[in-house]
């Protein structure tokens, strides 16, 4: 028996910008948000959403969501998915990504926010019951930029009375 294996191929450009998944996930206290008063305020909203991420960078688990900012690769493709906190008896409560939508860049805090869609559309929306995936353009500048995106999730009950909740956490994209 021979133990020659075949010579590696050289990955195609599709190939290495789906090569890397990066996981952001967005944690809820679905029961406890469901159950305010709706539409509650930007703030309850915060007080019951966790982000976390599989990050190249700096460890931002636990940070508030307005702070809350995930280092991203040029080409690199992310994932948002949404999950409840706890597990309910028979689906209770179900968080779902719906979209995810480019806002704006800052490069400080003084600076005017300008428009540099890192997508290559405005909104990413969630289609076939699946999570809502995209790559981030190839040319976008990457560096000190931070931009600033909103996730539109909703919560479901029962699998039928749905409240639909927004947060805006921020992108880095670095070289």
């Amino acid at each position: 028996m021979s133990t020659h294996e075949p010579p590696l191929k050289e990955p195609t450009l599709l190939e290495k910008e789906t090569s890397t998944k990066f996981l952001i996930t967005l944690k809820v206290e679905a029961e406890e948000l469901y159950d305010l008063p709706y539409p509650p305020t930007k703030a309850d909203i915060y007080k019951h959403c966790y982000i976390t991420d599989n990050g190249h960078g700096e460890d931002w688990n636990g940070k508030e969501i307005e702070h809350f900012e995930s280092i991203v690769l040029r080409g690199e493709l992310i994932e948002w998915e949404g999950k409840t906190t706890k597990v309910f008896p028979k689906n209770e409560y179900k968080v779902a990504i719906e979209s995810v939508v480019y806002a704006y860049f800052k490069k400080n805090e003084l600076d005017d926010a300008e428009r540099e869609n890192f997508f290559n559309s405005m909104a990413i929306c969630r289609t076939n019951g699946k999570g809502v995936m995209s790559h981030i353009r190839n040319d976008i500048r990457s560096g000190k930029l931070v931009h600033i995106y909103n996730i539109n999730f909703n919560i479901s009950k029962h699998n039928d009375v749905v409240r639909r909740y927004s947060i805006d956490p921020r992108l880095k994209i670095e070289a």
